[in-house]
């Protein structure tokens, strides 16, 4: 849902964005590990640590705040100019709602490796689906799953953003626009799970992987369902909005 990104990295992406990537994933850490972080507070930490190098604490002096980085413009489905994402107007609640949300799934860490995938898929896809920033909508929304992951007690998936390296297009935007059309989060369940299975070896970590083979198969098999839902049954913070952020009247 992002731009496009160039394929020539040395115009569009320098060792200090990479730097702010492992920042990051620091704050990711003290988030796991420090209880009375919520994601409120954190979120726009991440925001401001990708784009600024700037790393804060929840409690640091002039930490930034969700209102003042939150996007005030509006914006599109790179590349369907016809789909709207919500209204610049809605996005500080709708961020909001979706904190508290957050923080009730994580609350609830560590579940079983089903509910984990399924609570990381839908995590992933109504924060980019808010859209809350002007960019790196993805990138935090992947940080976000990693929170979810660490909680349970998963490793750290590495996500291989193609166009980040030269490539092509990045198998998370195809896998967003599925959900899109559908409104099926297996779709994205399949990808969040394939992105971890990587990260266990299938001889020494057996059991691991045997159960998240069966959890693609099974989330393969439900991805097939594209009878569709209202965007609102995926999450009640967007009743009231139609699938493209549109006001209903």
């Amino acid at each position: 849902m992002e731009s496009n990104f160039s394929p020539d990295i040395s115009e569009q992406h320098t060792s200090g964005e990479f730097k702010n990537l492992w920042m990051c994933q620091k704050i990711i850490r003290e988030w796991s590990h420090d209880k009375r972080w919520e994601s409120y507070d954190v979120i726009p930490i991440l925001y401001t640590a990708l784009h600024r190098g700037e790393r804060y604490s929840f409690d640091s002096p002039n930490c930034p705040k969700l209102a003042d980085v939150v996007r005030t413009t509006e914006a599109h489905i790179s590349g369907s100019p016809g789909n709207l994402l919500p209204e610049a107007r809605q996005v500080y609640l709708l961020s909001s709602k979706y904190s508290q949300k957050l923080d009730e799934i994580l609350s609830k860490s560590p579940t079983t490796l089903e509910q984990t995938i399924s609570d990381a898929a839908f995590s992933y896809y109504v924060f980019d689906r808010i859209h809350p920033f002007p960019d790196g909508n993805g990138r935090i929304g992947r940080m976000i799953v990693k929170r979810v992951f660490k909680g349970a007690n998963l490793k750290d998936p590495i996500f291989h953003d193609q166009s980040w390296y030269g490539g092509g297009r990045s198998g998370h935007l195809d896998t967003l626009e599925m959900v899109d059309e559908t409104n099926n989060l297996s779709h994205l369940e399949v990808f969040l799970a394939e992105s971890l299975i990587d990260m266990y070896d299938p001889i020494k970590e057996f059991l691991r992987h045997r159960q998240l083979s069966r959890f693609i198969a099974d989330a393969r098999k439900r991805s097939k369902d594209n009878s569709g839902k209202l965007l609102e049954e995926i999450w009640e913070g967007f009743s009231g909005l139609d699938l493209y952020g549109n006001v209903r009247h």
